[in-house]
């Protein structure tokens, strides 16, 4: 019995062990099958150009030849040059090299040069923000400042326009603020235009935490790439989504906390923008705000739409001009706006639209943002010399005497390149006859500068060994009777011992 039970169990055994082969087969049909089906959605991917792996290079600062400059308050490097450069061009706007430049002018604004008196019969336009008014991926021609400026000037304007762009990337409502009190009115601004970024309200400065950009925090998939999203595009589009719809969601969530009415961001934000409308009331210069959008969900969903009216409210209060430009944009999704899929600040076709629609809303609101009458200039002509030698523009501080006839540096830590941005403010010292210019870092560009442009210069003061004898032997043959007085250089502080 027991050998007949035996033999009857083996082909039960033999049939348990006969599917096994069959499993396995299945299970590699299955993973093949798999594997084909990610290959064929991967080259679907490639042929659609979609979860294309990106990166983005930021500000390379290039400082000019002569050294390091020191930055006018709220504001880039004078006379300098930085530029971003793309990784991809998808829309073919950057160029051969993917590369936008910002050039900033005397003043460390992305601007053409202006002169602080303002010219008889212009009506200027100062225009307060941040990247989003430097124009972060935009050429110079682009932007909507200079476009408004050309539109208002070919449009039949009753004035020539002057649209001064003072955006600086990174600022918020508060440094605006600062540059509005402390330099902006010095150009006599005859309309405020405040640019209103709903990521105002954060610190002008990076936090640890998270960035300031929303474009960064939302498209943090494309700057925090693994490596994998380097050969599969499949693989770098569903890391991307899901990454987009997490932070994306914390985000609005964080955004939407910040304008609370408790919120401290937000009450500094509000202070910072009712100062605003104080500085310019007390120099009796309208105000308007354009207020705008994130460029995410414009046509649809679009969660950012009460942080508008918060801001819109503060307007109505204070009875200040608005213009909500999220209905100028209304025919956008937002992606179609952005500068780059690693960047969603506004590309030149939002630019364009701004200019479009901040120009027709000067049009119809022009009786009370460009009255006929002027108020008095905030500075004569003959007060010019002596306030502009307070270098309240450029930030290099400088001690005048009271007849003005002398001017020192001494001691202030500047360079050539610093000394280079009152190249149109030295016509304003016509009466200067001693500079002194010891224990600063200024060379040979600077002598030749002040001596050819200030007439009646008659003592340079210089540290000893900065002046070469074939300099000296140049410099006083261009101004014959020029004194130029060497000083030993101010002894350095001991070091501490350890």
């Amino acid at each position: 019995m027991a050998k007949r039970a035996a033999v009857r169990s083996e082909p039960t055994a033999a049939a348990s062990r006969a599917p096994r082969p069959r499993r396995r087969a299945q299970i590699v049909l299955a993973l093949g099958s798999l594997l084909v089906t990610l290959a064929v959605c991967e080259l679907v991917f490639r042929l659609l150009g979609l979860g294309v792996p990106v990166r983005t290079h930021r500000t390379q600062s290039f400082r000019t030849s002569d050294g390091p400059h020191l930055a006018a308050r709220g504001a880039f490097l004078p006379l300098s040059i930085s530029r971003t450069q793309y990784y991809s061009d998808p829309r073919n706007y950057f160029g051969q090299d993917r590369t936008i430049l910002y050039i900033f002018n005397s003043a460390g604004f992305r601007d053409l040069e202006r002169t602080v008196h303002k010219p008889p019969g212009i009506y200027r336009i100062l225009a307060l923000g941040d990247s989003y008014l430097m124009g972060q991926g935009v050429r110079p021609e682009d932007l909507f400042s200079t476009q408004l400026e050309r539109q208002m000037n070919t449009g039949g304007w009753p004035r020539e326009v002057e649209v001064l762009n003072t955006g600086i990337a990174g600022l918020n409502t508060k440094t605006e603020l600062e540059i509005l009190s402390t330099r902006g009115m010095w150009y006599d601004p005859d309309l405020v235009l405040v640019n209103f970024v709903l990521n105002d309200v954060e610190d002008p400065e990076f936090p640890a935490r998270r960035p300031v950009e929303f474009y960064r925090e939302y498209g943090v998939n494309a700057l925090d790439s693994d490596w994998l999203s380097r050969y599969s595009r499949l693989w770098s589009w569903t890391r991307g989504s899901l990454r987009k719809a997490i932070t994306g969601r914390m985000y609005v969530a964080d955004c939407l906390a910040d304008f609370e009415q408790d919120s401290e961001k937000w009450r500094r934000c509000r202070d910072s923008l009712l100062g605003i409308f104080r500085v310019a009331r007390e120099h009796q210069v309208p105000v308007m705000v354009v207020i705008f959008p994130f460029f995410h969900q414009l046509n649809g969903a679009y969660p950012f739409q009460a942080l508008h009216e918060r801001v819109a409210e503060v307007c109505r209060e204070a009875g200040v001009s608005y213009l909500d430009l999220r209905a100028a944009y209304g025919a956008y999704a937002g992606p179609e706006l952005w500068v780059d899929p690693t960047d969603q600040h506004p590309n030149e076709v939002a630019h364009a639209i701004a200019a479009q629609a901040i120009d027709k809303f000067l049009r119809s609101h022009q009786a009370e943002l460009a009255p006929d009458s002027r108020p008095a200039p905030l500075h004569t002509e003959q007060e010019e010399p002596l306030l502009q030698a307070k270098f309240r523009i450029v930030g290099l501080r400088g001690e005048l005497s009271a007849d003005g006839r002398a001017l020192s540096f001494a001691g202030l830590a500047a360079y050539d390149g610093d000394f280079r941005l009152l190249h149109d403010y030295w016509h304003a010292l016509g009466d200067l006859e001693t500079l002194e210019l010891q224990d600063t870092h200024a060379g040979e560009v600077t002598f030749r500068r002040v001596v050819g442009e200030l007439p009646k210069l008659r003592e340079l003061h210089v540290t000893a060994g900065t002046v070469s004898p074939q300099l000296r032997a140049e410099l006083i043959a261009a101004r014959p009777g020029l004194k130029i007085v060497e000083h030993p250089p101010r002894p350095q502080p001991a070091k501490k011992a350890k």
